[in-house]
């Protein structure tokens, strides 16, 4: 069985925390949101859609040449992540089997890690599929059926995500994956720091590499 798998990734906030924007830091030889997009590409999302918001004329040329499709919400400094979540839900209406949601901050989650989710929707059949690390702290992206757009829209965003997950009736389904880069943002200058540490050391199995949230696990 094959799906048209898309993705949504929430890019429009100001990046306060960090001081920088964010998604167009460095990462290699790319910036970070190119390698959010190009991952989610590979990883099975034949369509990626970008929510901009602030800086968008120097954010949509750079994802848009990665193929993706930019949707910009004009209010988001008033607004929060899941009103540009939803409408880049509405652009998905009726146009996909399954989608990722996936923050534009993580760059560094496995296409395994995505590929694993996707086999897991086609055999339990479930609306959501959400992964976590070693089965200790779910992380992102959030996989869900194509069906499940309706009542993410009905939500009315109080709680976010995690919340509007709650009230889906398709069933849940959870996977452990050996991928620490599902747990792993760039919110403050030093996650951004850890974040460079952790990309130029890819050669390293990540399970083998300590993370400071397994401390507090």
């Amino acid at each position: 069985m094959t799906l048209n798998v898309a993705a949504l990734v929430a890019a429009a906030g100001c990046s306060s925390r960090m001081g920088r924007f964010k998604p167009l830091l460095p990462l290699g030889g790319k910036s970070i949101i190119e390698h959010v997009v190009d991952k989610l590409h590979e990883g099975g999302a034949e369509t990626v859609v970008v929510v901009t918001g602030h800086n968008r004329h120097l954010l949509a040329p750079v994802v848009e040449k990665c193929g993706a499709v930019t949707i910009h919400n004009p209010d988001y400094q008033t607004t929060g992540m899941y009103d540009s979540l939803k409408l880049g839900l509405r652009y998905l209406r009726n146009k996909c089997d399954a989608f990722f949601i996936q923050p534009g901050d993580m760059p560094l989650i496995t296409v395994e890690t995505l590929r694993s989710q996707i086999e897991a929707l086609i055999t339990t059949g479930s609306q959501v599929v959400h992964p976590s690390y070693m089965g200790r702290k779910h992380g992102h992206p959030v996989l869900f059926a194509g069906n499940a757009i309706d009542a993410l829209l009905a939500h009315d965003g109080e709680g976010g995500l995690r919340t509007a997950i709650r009230k889906l009736f398709g069933g849940k389904t959870d996977i452990s994956v050996l991928d620490q880069g599902i747990l792993i943002d760039a919110d403050r200058p030093e996650d951004y720091q850890a974040l460079v540490a952790r990309f130029n050391k890819t050669a390293i199995p990540m399970e083998l590499m300590e993370w400071p949230f397994l401390a507090q696990a």
